[in-house]
């Protein structure tokens, strides 16, 4: 919980590939609408067919959200490990890395 009191998860979404996002609920449980879309944020960073898996989640000092995880490049391409960090509200944060 952080001190807006609230649930975050980091988690990957199989549709054709996956695709890694952060969920916040409220505490009474349900999804805070004031957060990304709706309560949920998905962040694709892999290329073309590549896949986004999310294995951890962090809250900063600054109630920054970082999640960390890994990028499946497709093909030959490998697998890299991902940082990610959200503001408090949800947005991508452009400051990071």
């Amino acid at each position: 919980m952080t001190s807006r009191t609230r649930l975050l998860c980091a988690a990957a979404t199989l549709v054709c590939t996956a695709t890694a996002g952060v969920a916040s609920a409220t505490g009474g449980g349900g999804l805070d609408p004031r957060f990304g879309r709706n309560g949920v944020v998905v962040s694709s960073t892999a290329p073309g067919a590549g896949s986004d898996f999310a294995n951890g989640l962090a809250i900063d000092a600054g109630r920054r959200i970082v999640v960390s995880g890994s990028s499946d490049l497709g093909g030959d391409g490998g697998v890299q490990w991902r940082l990610r960090r959200f503001t408090p509200d949800g947005a991508v944060d452009t400051a990071f890395g």
